[in-house]
């Protein structure tokens, strides 16, 4: 029973995660794009953990230089968020997803 649950969070939490993580570009930030790809790319590959390292940067640009687009970051925390679930660690990743829905 338990499995079937976390099962149903674990669907639940990727669901409206990619509706904030989907790879649509913004603006001219090079970086951020770039970031933006290549978590795309690892999270197709099961890299989470190496996506993870670059979701933070990512959160660091949309937080820091960034701050005046709010879906940007809502964008990275949604990419933290599919990489924390992706290694097992549901209740951060759901968190951060309830985080970004809330700013966007």
């Amino acid at each position: 029973m338990f499995h079937v649950v976390r099962v149903a969070v674990t669907f639940s939490v990727i669901v409206i995660c990619l509706q904030f993580a989907s790879p649509v570009a913004y603006g001219d930030d090079g970086e951020f794009n770039w970031l933006r790809d290549e978590t795309w790319r690892l999270f197709q590959a099961g890299k989470y953990k190496e996506m993870e390292r670059l979701a933070i940067r990512m959160r660091q640009l949309a937080e820091g230089p960034l701050a005046d687009q709010p879906a940007l970051t809502a964008g990275a925390l949604g990419r933290q968020s599919l990489s924390l679930n992706g290694q097992g660690r549901y209740a951060e990743a759901e968190a951060l997803c309830k985080r970004g829905a809330s700013d966007s």
